[in-house]
């Protein structure tokens, strides 16, 4: 009876020390990937010295380096010549280049600084009817949550990368075939236990006064399957690494560029913070340089609809702000007077509708307030904003709304239309840690 007993024991053995630990796992790296991180219109310089196209920014990431080229105008005149630059320090280093599948795109939303940090440059010549006015200005932003990597965007990078891993290598089976050892080791398994079938059938139809026989060439034959299993155990671990050795490394094609960076599309909560300062300089002369204002902001909103297909959505963000102006002439009821340590105070809605990852429009509603001048009144601007990314971190855009009207009382000025486009620049990056 014991035997009996015992002779599924072993049998169930057999089976488990191969279901442990599975070792066909394929880990994998993927090669050249190409980041398209460029979406922004602006930069903080340009928010900075007022000749940003759009006051609300949908907070995120950017590429290593990018320039903005633009011209503004409040008569649809092409004047002012507007240039800046925007760069992102942690793109630049070596651990930017190799990415985590797992840590760096996880399906949680995490707290950034560094990582998203990008500080950026400006200048403008010509500020309204003054020609010799220049402005410069530098500013920092970053996204403290740039939210979160959509499970789904995720499954379907995941799904293309598999496919296209096992066309251009195969599968690890398929590779395990090739070795000559595996072929007999297999074959080996698969006899014995044919046999070890044989022989329960023979169970079944003698008596148990002749069984004792068969029961002890099944044990014999289980107790070689279990060494036949455990030998191929340890070769499929060392074809394993060999595979991953020989296998591990993919470059990446145009279907799994756009399939990452449809994944990199984040969902969910954003938010960032920012500030800078601007000059005012009136023929490039030192002696007729000084500061124009000084801010520091916030944005913060996401999604509020998305398609089915996740192809278009509609999102919502806020805008607080704060603005320093070290000194403005303020003209009410036709009386000009100088307003020296202006502090006023921002706030903004915007709605922003993207399609197909490639064109956004926005509108967007700025109320600004002081603080303590009693003559200043209270302004407020108006915007609309088209952009249209024409390839790989490029995107043309164009604004129209009125500006803020900070030196007089008699409402918002007219209407200034901007037409500009960015262009980005950056390496591509490794993607390591993942497992089929």
């Amino acid at each position: 009876m014991k035997q009996y007993i015992l002779l599924p024991l072993l049998y169930a053995l057999s089976t488990m020390v191969i279901a442990q630990n599975s070792v066909d796992t394929v880990s994998t790296q993927v090669d050249n990937i190409k980041l398209d991180m460029l979406k922004s219109p602006t930069n903080p310089a340009f928010l900075i010295m007022n000749t940003s196209p759009t006051e609300i920014v949908e907070p995120g990431s950017a590429p290593e380096f990018y320039t903005s080229i633009q011209n503004a105008s409040d008569n649809f005149s092409a004047l002012p010549n507007n240039y800046g630059f925007s760069a992102t320090p942690y793109w630049w280093s070596k651990k930017a280049k190799v990415l985590s599948f797992n840590r760096d795109f996880d399906t949680i939303n995490s707290l950034t600084f560094y990582r998203t940090l990008n500080v950026s440059g400006g200048m403008v010549q010509g500020i309204g009817n003054e020609s010799s006015l220049w402005r410069y200005a530098i500013g920092i932003q970053s996204t403290l949550l740039r939210g979160r990597v959509d499970n789904r965007k995720k499954s379907e990078f995941f799904s293309e990368l598999r496919n296209y891993h096992e066309n251009y290598f195969g599968d690890i089976e398929s590779f395990f075939k090739e070795n000559n050892e595996y072929v007999i080791l297999n074959l080996e398994i698969q006899n014995t236990q044919s046999k070890n079938k044989i022989l329960e059938k023979q169970l079944d139809t003698i008596t148990s006064s002749d069984s004792t026989i068969i029961i002890s060439q099944m044990k014999s034959l289980i107790t070689y399957l279990i060494k036949l299993k455990l030998r191929m155990k340890s070769l499929k671990e060392t074809l394993s690494e060999k595979f991953d050795l020989e296998k591990k490394y993919i470059d990446s094609n145009k279907e799994l560029d756009k399939k990452f960076n449809e994944m990199n599309e984040r969902v969910g909560l954003k938010w960032d913070i920012g500030g800078g300062i601007s000059i005012n300089s009136h023929d490039n002369l030192i002696d007729s340089t000084g500061i124009y204002r000084v801010g520091f902001w916030t944005n913060f909103g996401g999604n509020i609809l998305k398609s089915d297909s996740n192809s278009s959505s509609l999102s919502a963000f806020m805008l607080i702000r704060y603005l320093y102006f070290n000194d403005i002439y303020y003209l009410k009821d036709n009386n000009a007077q100088l307003i020296n340590n202006l502090h006023t105070f921002d706030i903004g809605a915007k709605l922003q509708f993207d399609v197909g990852n490639r064109l956004s429009v926005g509108f967007e509603t700025i109320y600004r307030v002081s603080l303590y001048s009693s003559v200043f009144e209270n302004t407020y601007k108006v915007n609309g904003l088209i952009q249209y990314q024409i390839g790989q971190n490029r995107i043309i855009y164009t604004s129209i709304g009125n500006n803020f009207n900070d030196n007089s009382n008699s409402g918002p000025k007219d209407l200034v239309v901007t037409f500009g486009f960015n262009i980005g620049f950056g390496g591509n990056v490794d993607l390591y840690d993942i497992k089929f």
